[in-house]
């Protein structure tokens, strides 16, 4: 017999264990005691025996392992993180997790509040980089509504409108590095052909030297939550993606006050080869996000031979927003 309470019904009528993580919790005859706050020690006492788990974290989680390698989640995982409004704290080098192909990992925050940041009209003329110090992220976005001057439509002038948004993000539930990770984290997801999807829920890697999604082939979705600062000392602060294949599709959410030393501070696509196509739309932001050479918000590398330039990826912006992201060269 199995007892029904620790588990969900799927909508095929599969029964998915949904695991609280501070309780002691039994599976198919199987005692679960969950270590107190070793993240990945907590990952292993579940998935390894149920790798098709919804888990919905009820305290906060240090994961501080140096020799621990990235937790994988391999073909035939389908994971769900419920951040539940608590913390998972990285302290290690390389990333938090990994997902193989064949394996799905979906972030969410069902414990939070709204996200209710606070909106200032501000006059600024030129561009302003977004920042996360400690608590606080601030970006901005700039609102260009058309003026018809007159009765006739012949003349419409633009008017813009800057924007400063801040968000205590300590409120939210995080996965997320600090400035005081002396092992300075690679990454805090790696999508190694699996899929990776952002509900709800912060990622932010301060502590490390690189960014915050990396993808090698998989695709990544975006319907919600942010992507912040994080200061590669290469390419793609917020989101790199260095392979041929994979798509990015983003309807919402926030990926801002990130920087790239080279290019992409928000989004960097560095193979010339690749196929991805990237889908911006809804009320996604892309904002406050640098580059020293070329793409603030999103680079994209296309062929040198232009006769291949049809046969690329590509970048579709149907709705959302791209706005405020800063390069420090003319080439944008």
């Amino acid at each position: 017999n199995i007892d029904t309470s620790a588990f969900e019904l799927s909508a095929s009528g599969l029964f998915i264990p949904q695991i609280n993580a501070s309780k002691t919790c039994e599976i198919e005859g199987v005692q679960h005691a969950l270590p107190p706050d070793a993240f990945h020690e907590f990952l292993d006492s579940i998935l390894i025996s149920n790798p098709t788990s919804i888990i919905v974290l009820d305290k906060d989680y240090i994961d501080d392992n140096a020799v621990l390698s990235p937790y994988i989640i391999q073909s035939g995982m389908d994971v769900i993180l419920d951040l539940n409004g608590k913390n998972v704290e990285y302290n290690g080098k390389e990333q938090l997790f990994q997902i193989n192909a064949g394996g799905s990992l979906t972030v969410t925050d069902s414990g939070s509040e709204p996200y209710d940041e606070t909106i200032t009209i501000v006059d600024h003329t030129t561009a302003e980089p977004g920042t996360l110090n400690g608590e606080i992220l601030t970006y901005y976005t700039t609102k260009s509504t058309g003026i018809v001057k007159g009765d006739s439509h012949a003349e419409v002038n633009t008017e813009e409108e800057t924007q400063e948004h801040t968000l205590t993000v300590t409120e939210y539930g995080r996965l997320f590095s600090t400035s005081d990770n002396i092992r300075k984290a690679d990454c805090l997801v790696r999508v190694d052909g699996g899929k990776f999807e952002l509900e709800r829920g912060i990622l932010a890697n301060q502590g490390g030297e690189h960014n915050i999604l990396t993808m090698n082939g998989g695709t990544v979705t975006m319907t919600g939550g942010y992507l912040i600062g994080a200061a590669s000392t290469g390419n793609g602060g917020g989101i790199l993606a260095g392979s041929t294949s994979g798509d990015i599709t983003i309807s919402g959410g926030v990926i801002a006050a990130n920087t790239a030393a080279k290019n992409g501070g928000g989004i960097a696509c560095t193979s010339p080869e690749s196929k991805r196509k990237i889908e911006i739309s809804g009320n996604a932001v892309i904002a406050g996000n640098t580059a020293g050479n070329s793409g603030g918000g999103i680079f994209f590398r296309y062929p040198s031979d232009t006769t291949l330039k049809a046969q690329s990826g590509t970048v579709n912006i149907s709705g959302g927003m791209v706005t405020n992201n800063i390069t420090n060269t003319p080439t944008g």
